[in-house]
């Protein structure tokens, strides 16, 4: 579920590039440029040869649609607050 949520849930600022008078790339973050990972992945050119054999856009769409933002976000911050309890724990047992 974290993977999910980090691939097809949480936007990302993704650069466009465009080279100034003097020669040098210059990297520009707008707001158009706002996506997810996997929708970054399906943009580019050619996005299927990037897939693993027999996997498809159509079996990852459907893994998308299964889960909203929502509830990818709520297993993220539910797996991050087990986390910090064992750690708790262990700070407390070694105490």
């Amino acid at each position: 579920m974290i993977v999910t949520f980090l691939n097809h849930h949480r936007p990302c600022l993704f650069p466009a590039e465009a080279i100034n008078a003097k020669g040098r790339v210059r990297k520009r973050y707008r707001d158009s440029d706002v996506m997810t990972p996997y929708e970054k992945l399906k943009s580019l050119d050619n996005a299927e040869q990037h897939l693993k054999p027999g996997i498809t856009f159509d079996e990852l769409d459907a893994l998308v649609l299964k889960n909203s933002g929502f509830k990818a976000a709520q297993a993220v911050a539910r797996a991050r607050n087990g986390l910090f309890k064992q750690i708790g724990k262990a700070i407390a047992a070694a105490a």
